[in-house]
């Protein structure tokens, strides 16, 4: 995957004008976050409607789990704008990037 971010995904960066990162505080909260929005989903649809238990909703953000914890350690150094939160979602700090 990496070999395809620093070669094939070169014409996709390269039309981006001005990176924002929202940075969460941990993969945990990203993941508490998620679950959070699947039981408002559950409470509006039903379990099962198209939704997800624990064990499914622990495997669907494992896909996303080790390009998240990169881009937690890395994307802020190259953001041109970096938004970091709080466990509440809050914005604790804006930093803007000179060019």
């Amino acid at each position: 995957m990496n070999n395809c971010l620093k070669t094939e995904y070169l014409n996709i960066f390269a039309k981006v004008d001005y990176l924002v990162m929202l940075k969460a505080p941990s993969f945990a909260a990203v993941f508490a976050w998620r679950k959070e929005q699947e039981q408002k989903l559950i409470a509006l649809k039903g379990q099962g409607a198209g939704t997800m238990n624990d064990a499914q909703l622990r495997y669907f953000i494992a896909h996303f789990e080790r390009v998240t914890r990169e881009n937690l350690n890395t994307l802020a150094s190259t953001a041109n704008a970096l938004v970091t939160l709080n466990e509440q979602r809050e914005i604790s700090c804006l930093e803007f990037k000179a060019d």
